[in-house]
């Protein structure tokens, strides 16, 4: 106990240093028990207010999971929208693909790929391919921490016309722990720098709360923080976003 307590702190002190990846995919994992089963879930926020002028949010999202002995193949898609008037705040989404080989209970080799868009941020599209091995350091009922670390290849286009193609390291740390028996908190940290140069480097860090009602239906509220030291210049580097909603899983 005092080691994990230990480890915890370490982790959250260094959290509150990072900010976050536009895209975790850690807290999106979920336990298969059988060896060939299947996972689904569908994520859905609208809200819509009209006076002086209109105001709409919608989010959405849908996640497929598939594992067949020591394999595993992990689908999520998700989009973002906030209007407020004819004024477009936040117009953002992605598509992630992942295939896993698990070769053994402490070492996973991953293989994965994502299409991301950003208005808010220039990011008129971002394109990535990448391999590499996720590590559990700690297992236990009540916690997990992995560690990963990856190569990929990354095609950058910014609504400036600028297109970057770059090769970059992916390394993060994720943590999750069962506050209570209908309670999960996940939390993963972020850090890619460019291979040739680690002076242009991301950092993010995003945390999720999920309370459970019943088997299907959860609360869930996030919170991502991201750091960018090559963002256009009308673009701050530090962003933030939190998010609340409800989530159903069939």
């Amino acid at each position: 106990m005092i080691r994990l307590l230990s480890v915890l702190f370490l982790y959250l002190t260094f959290l509150v240093l990072l900010p976050a990846q536009i895209v975790n995919i850690e807290d999106k994992r979920r336990n298969i028990n059988d060896s060939i089963g299947w996972y689904e879930r569908a994520d859905l926020s609208f809200n819509w207010v009209k006076n002086t002028q209109t105001i709409l949010n919608l989010s959405g999202g849908f996640q497929l999971e598939f594992q067949h002995l020591n394999r595993r193949v992990l689908s999520i898609t998700n989009v973002q929208f906030v209007k407020a008037g004819e004024t477009s705040f936040v117009n953002q989404g992605f598509q992630h693909l992942r295939y896993n080989i698990s070769y053994s209970p402490w070492y996973t080799h991953e293989f994965f790929g994502q299409l991301q868009y950003n208005e808010n941020l220039q990011i008129k599209l971002r394109a990535l391919l990448g391999c590499g091995g996720r590590f559990l350091l700690s297992g236990k009922s009540k916690h997990s921490i992995y560690a990963g670390m990856a190569y990929m290849f990354e095609y950058d286009e910014e609504a400036t016309e600028a297109i970057h193609r770059d090769h970059r390291m992916s390394s993060y740390l994720s943590l999750r722990i069962k506050l209570t028996k209908n309670a999960v908190l996940a939390s993963t940290s972020y850090f890619q720098p460019l291979l040739s140069d680690f002076k242009d480097f991301r950092l993010s860090s995003n945390t999720v709360l999920v309370v459970k009602f019943n088997k299907q239906v959860s609360f869930t509220n996030s919170l991502s923080l991201l750091y960018d030291s090559r963002t256009p210049p009308e673009i701050p580097a530090f962003s933030h976003n939190m998010r609340s909603g409800i989530r159903y899983a069939f």
